[in-house]
């Protein structure tokens, strides 16, 4: 037998933990993720979230928002087109690679609402990664004492913990099931390639929970591990067992992107619409962590708490490099001790590859992956590649225990006790560690202390009546619009339509070039451009500070109002605004005559002709329509039916002309005049637009969200392929079957 077909049959032969076993690691689990998340435990109706920026973080400002939308939306009367249009001018669920629309577990948000399940999903994902790497460490023939102190480690290993305060739901959820994409690889590996199902199964539910980044990390580190596992064989002459390997792995990813398609496809096709489509300059992309951060081995407050030194040191959650000191050196101890085993050395190299990725621009590894490798340099912050480094610490420290739990049989009466001793205090010291990090670094907040129903809120349910309010978030925030049913200008979303990009350029006056498309910042309103304002549908403009009056606008409420989140035990400091309305707005649907053809026009200069643009007049099309030299002058449209994903209007007018929708322009979205398809144009930069004809009209606009039925056939294709290879596999006989 061959030296690889040795070690296959023997990981094979370490038989993985029965279903009593596993129930009672998952009960310890539970324990543990009690103590690490005791502020959650004692407080269970809350919401958890950082020590830093007021309680203020990712979950707070769009995690919750996002994951309560696809409810809200279906209540309302929308379909499977899953359109947004309430924040940025309207905007795709589906298609943005953050949205978790087809991850199991976030379905729950759906049903009970995210402000009331979100925080205990995450904890329960730490304690899904504890379980996993338990039954890894397991399935390594690690002893269960050496297995359950990694599982409790994995469940508070700092460097996730650090985005679990910063609010980042959809990189928890994908890197939950990391220890299993390991187990599952292991057992291929040691299978020759047979059984791959189980890694194509863990890399699309991974893929699904919304943050590729990471996942495309170690997706490239795994398949560096198979080159490498191929070309040993075929040194040692094992040509056969190299090409079934190689084929196999090629196998499970063409299965995970079958699987993934019903999400990835919206997402590739959505990509090349949005401001983060393409490959970001090295400066931006490479920055990593510095060797200044090297301080933090030893102490993760080295360099300060969450949101100090930030403008120094970068964020707190990107750029913690800390593991824990003592499972750092029994990691260390693991990984000497246990050389000679082949998955002792995978699991090291595959730590050392992901933490030396993460220090970025620095070394050249990050630099030829940027140069070489697709998509690389479409992501920021390398130094997510951390999360990987953080699970096989936590997987080599077992090495490192087992070491002393091994030894208690080696040793008589009083040595062993004296070892086991030692082991215990192993574990119970990380497990403090840990524990307290994560207690210093995570707050709550009370479900009464999230803004709701403000002075502000019911001024514009009453007032705004579809058109659109520009306000900072920390007066009105995305959620309470999704909530009120009212549209936003600006909305928070990480991954922004270039069209909406284009459109906040030219409504304000931006002296450093950076746009908010957000609404983080308080606006000035004399820096505000009335005529795309007018165009755009701005009502009211809210502001914290008081504003000069101009032409056009007049204050018409002033008041305060709570912060829109306030952690336990903090001092609520109420905040003022001042409402301004604007008095020349123009309504969501017009239709104009004169045309401004800006085809083979730079983005730069069309931007600038929509900041001169007289829209009660003219609008710019992105090429000349079929339409008559004679046509109407400006005439107001009423829109007769709206539901997320649809809306109708209709027109009545003595001579053709175009009409313009002042809701953001999509390839989803098609157009149809009394039934009959009609061309969807790009108006103004921003806007849908259709010539529509002299006399009574009636116009559809419907959204489809490109890709979703071809994605979801490939999916449905590739899940039923697999349910009919894994019948058959079971009516195989079996080998004593056939003796």
């Amino acid at each position: 037998m061959s030296s690889s077909s040795s070690e296959a049959a023997g990981a094979l032969g370490v038989a993985p933990p029965g279903w009593k076993e596993t129930a009672a690691a998952a009960a310890l689990m539970a324990v543990a993720v009690a103590f690490f998340y005791l502020k959650l435990t004692q407080h269970p109706t809350d919401v958890l979230t950082g020590i830093h920026a007021g309680g203020h973080n990712d979950l707070t400002s769009w995690f919750l928002r996002s994951r309560e939308t696809p409810g809200l939306l279906f209540s309302q009367g929308g379909g499977w087109g899953l359109w947004d249009p309430y924040l940025g001018c309207g905007m795709p669920l589906h298609g943005n690679p953050q949205s978790g629309l087809f991850y199991p577990p976030g379905w729950i948000c759906y049903a009970l609402g995210a402000e009331r399940c979100l925080s205990w999903l995450l904890v329960a994902h730490f304690w899904l990664s504890g379980l996993g790497t338990f039954c890894f460490c397991r399935r390594l023939a690690l002893s269960r004492p050496a297995s359950l102190a990694a599982g409790w480690l994995a469940c508070a290993l700092p460097y996730p913990v650090a985005h679990l305060a910063e609010g980042h739901v959809a990189q928890i959820f994908t890197v939950a099931w990391f220890p299993w994409i390991l187990l599952a690889f292991e057992r291929f590996l040691t299978s020759g390639g047979r059984k791959w199902t189980g890694v194509s199964i863990l890399l699309t539910l991974s893929f699904l929970a919304g943050h590729v980044q990471e996942l495309y990390y170690l997706v490239l580190i795994l398949t560096g591990i198979v080159g490498a596992q191929c070309l040993l064989q075929l040194r040692r002459g094992e040509r056969r067992l190299s090409g079934h390997l190689l084929m196999h792995w090629v196998l499970a990813g063409v299965v995970c992107v079958g699987l993934s398609s019903i999400d990835l496809i919206p997402i590739l096709l959505n990509s090349g619409g949005t401001a983060r489509g393409g490959r970001l300059p090295m400066e931006l992309a490479g920055a990593g962590l510095t060797f200044s951060h090297f301080r933090q081995l030893l102490n993760p407050f080295a360099l300060g708490l969450p949101g100090e030194n930030t403008a120094r040191y970068g964020f707190y959650w990107c750029f913690l490099c800390y593991f824990g000191v003592v499972p750092l050196l029994l990691s260390s101890v693991g990984t000497l001790t246990n050389w000679r085993r082949p998955a002792a050395r995978r699991l090291f190299w595959t730590g050392l590859i992901s933490f030396v990725f993460a220090l970025g621009k620095l070394t050249p590894l990050y630099r030829v992956a940027w140069l070489v490798i697709p998509e690389i340099g479409a992501f920021r912050m390398p130094s997510r590649a951390l999360f990987i480094t953080s699970v096989v610490v936590a997987v080599l420290a077992a090495f490192g225990l087992d070491l002393f739990f091994r030894k208690r049989n080696e040793t008589g009466s009083f040595g062993r006790w004296g070892t086991v001793l030692t082991g215990c205090l192993l574990i119970g010291i990380p497990v403090w560690e840990l524990g307290r990090h994560a207690n210093r670094i995570l707050a709550t907040i009370p479900p009464e202390n999230i803004r709701r129903d403000s002075e502000l809120s019911r001024f514009l349910i009453q007032n705004l009546q579809g058109h659109r309010v520009l306000a900072t978030q920390s007066l009105y925030s995305d959620l309470e619009a999704v909530r009120d049913g009212q549209r936003r200008v600006r909305g928070y979303e990480p991954v922004a339509q270039l069209r909406l990009a284009w459109l906040i350029d030219a409504l304000f006056e931006v002296d450093d070039g950076k746009l908010d498309f957000a609404g983080f910042q308080d606006a000035d309103l004399s820096r505000i451009n009335d005529r795309v304002a007018d165009l755009a549908g701005v009502k009211y403009f809210v502001s914290v500070r008081k504003q000069r009056i101009r032409d056009g606008w007049s204050m018409v409420l002033s008041g305060r109002l709570p912060p829109q989140v306030v952690p336990r035990e903090a001092a609520a400091e109420l905040l003022p605004f001042h409402v301004y309305e604007n008095q020349h707005v123009l309504p969501r649907a017009f239709l104009v005559g004169e045309i401004i053809n800006t085809a083979g026009v730079a983005v730069s200069d069309r931007i600038d002709m929509l900041e001169q643009l007289d829209p009660r007049r003219q609008v710019l099309l992105e090429h000349m329509p079929d339409i008559p030299d004679e046509r109407c002058g400006f005439t107001p449209v009423k829109i007769v039916e709206e539901v997320p994903d649809r809306i109708t209007v209709e027109t009545v007018a003595d001579k053709p002309g175009v009409l313009v929708l002042t809701e953001l322009f999509h390839p989803g979205w098609t157009a149809t005049v009394d039934g009959a398809p009609a061309e969807l144009l790009a108006a103004d930069i921003a806007f849908r637009g259709v010539v529509v004809p002299a006399g009574t009209h009636r116009v559809e606009f419907r959204f489809i969200c490109p890709g979703q039925r071809s994605g979801m056939m490939i999916t449905l294709g590739t899940l039923l392929a697999l349910l009919i290879r894994g019948w058959i596999v079971r009516l195989r006989p079996t080998a004593d079957q056939v003796a």
